[in-house]
């Protein structure tokens, strides 16, 4: 029982989302996967008749079909969805060939499941791989017919030559791959448009995201994001966490010197910056005109310290190396240990300020 529920957890449906990740690869996955199913199914209710009615010919052919489904189901659940696609669609008809030969030949009802297959291939396989099965299932339907009308595999033949059911029944085939043709055509056309419509749409939701989440001048986050960090942050409890404030000293001097243009541009330097400095996981947001906060996660009163020095050292090597455009920010930091991450940010911001006024004084 263990083994079998094993086997089961191999060739679960929702395995198929893990091994195959393209919407169209995911529909013909789970169209051959549900065809398999099915037809382990069938194959079982015709193993039950045949056995009750003594037919071991037509019993010998379904186990045979039966065994040989695993080798599509094999290449499915390993991500070789065309092989898998192909090996199906061959093994059922040879399984039907072989059935109505032991049967009535093309008058044997069993050959009702080509037009079916031909559907069914349309559904699973490319253009190329369908226009040859299909060439295939032509072929064994011709030679089902010659066989019937020479008697080479059934004992006693139809008085009146097949010959004109097998013409019939090659149009109606033909007829039928010439439809699966079309409507597998016109499916690829709305599933690309349907397709494309999605992308376009997803892309807008990620432009609208983001446009929702960032400052448009700055391109880093914006006050909403920041404060919605800080909520989950508080709701999870992930403690420490530190914040630290940053302020432009002279942005207000810029703008009136030299115009709204220059004390843009220094804004964006500003962040360009900053965000260099901070690690991947930090929140760096603009929140005022010129006041930018950082959010620390899983970042103690220690390290936080540690990361204004090492911001501070960056900055006078920043200046250094742009003399003629330097950036003078105040600094301020604070640190909740085990909670009231909000009093930090009073607290970061306060800081800030008493850094402001001794700069000024010094």
């Amino acid at each position: 029982m263990k083994y079998i529920s094993r086997i089961t957890q191999q060739i679960h449906p929702n395995k198929l989302k893990v091994i195959y990740t393209n919407h169209e690869d995911i529909r013909i996955a789970t169209i051959v996967y549900k065809t398999i199913i099915g037809l382990y199914a069938a194959f079982l209710i015709v193993l039950s008749m045949a056995s009750v009615s003594g037919d071991v010919p037509l019993v010998f052919i379904i186990l045979i079909g039966a065994a040989l489904l695993a080798i599509p189901t094999f290449f499915l659940f390993n991500g070789k969805i065309r092989i898998s696609s192909i090996v199906l669609c061959i093994l059922v008809m040879i399984t039907m060939a072989a059935s109505t030969v032991f049967g009535q030949g093309i008058h044997d009802i069993a050959i009702l499941a080509f037009p079916v297959a031909i559907f069914f291939a349309n559904l699973v396989l490319n253009r190329q791989d369908f226009f040859g099965l299909s060439i295939l299932i032509l072929a064994l339907f011709i030679a089902i017919g010659f066989g019937e009308t020479f008697g080479w595999f059934i004992p006693s033949p139809f008085k009146d030559s097949p010959i004109f059911d097998l013409i019939i029944g090659s149009i109606i085939l033909i007829t039928a791959i010439m439809i699966a043709d079309l409507l597998a055509e016109n499916i690829r056309e709305n599933f690309q448009l349907a397709q494309k419509e999605i992308s376009l749409r997803k892309k807008a939701q990620d432009e609208l995201r983001h446009l929702n989440i960032h400052d448009k001048l700055t391109g880093i986050y914006n006050r909403s994001f920041f404060d919605e960090m800080i909520m989950l942050i508080e709701r999870k409890n992930e403690y420490p966490a530190s914040i630290m404030f940053a302020d432009i000293d002279n942005l207000k001097q810029v703008n009136d010197q030299y115009g709204h243009a220059a004390g843009d541009e220094l804004l964006k330097r500003t962040a360009n910056m900053l965000a260099a400095s901070f690690r991947d996981g930090d929140i760096f947001a603009r929140i005022g005109g010129d006041e930018f906060a950082v959010l620390l996660p899983q970042t103690d009163q220690i390290t936080a310290k540690v990361i204004l020095e090492r911001l501070r050292t960056y900055l006078t090597e920043f200046n250094a190396a742009h003399p003629n455009t330097p950036i003078w920010i105040s600094l301020g930091t604070a640190t909740a240990e085990n909670g009231n991450l909000k009093k930090a940010l009073i607290d970061a911001d306060q800081r800030m300020y008493e850094d402001k006024a001794a700069r000024k004084s010094g």
